[in-house]
């Protein structure tokens, strides 16, 4: 008679059940580790270049302005608010945008 320690074993061999179970409850992957930014953070603009774009965003917005088409709840609102309103468009005087924010 063979010895059963020392036969090959041509199937499968997964383990026993604490095994499966081990098995099953090892994540499939790894989390991915933090990334450390390594790039200093830039100023790409000064307090005055700030101030030049929020300056011609309002010229635009009160000389220009903003069509709200088919959207009589916005245009009331713009209304109240203090915006002038021609037809569907919006006109909104410098200083209310922010105001608003």
């Amino acid at each position: 008679m063979e010895d059963r320690k020392h036969r090959g074993r041509t199937g499968r061999s997964s383990g026993g059940r604490a095994a499966k179970q081990a098995k099953r409850s090892t994540p499939l992957t790894k989390g991915v580790p933090y990334i450390t930014r390594k790039v200093p953070v830039y100023e790409i603009l000064d307090e005055e270049g700030l101030s030049l774009i929020e300056n011609n965003a309002e010229t635009i917005l009160q000389e220009i302005g903003v069509e709200f088409r088919g959207d009589a709840e916005a245009l009331q609102m713009w209304k109240t608010a203090g915006a002038d309103i021609d037809g569907e468009r919006v006109r909104i005087p410098k200083g209310l945008c922010k105001k608003l924010i």
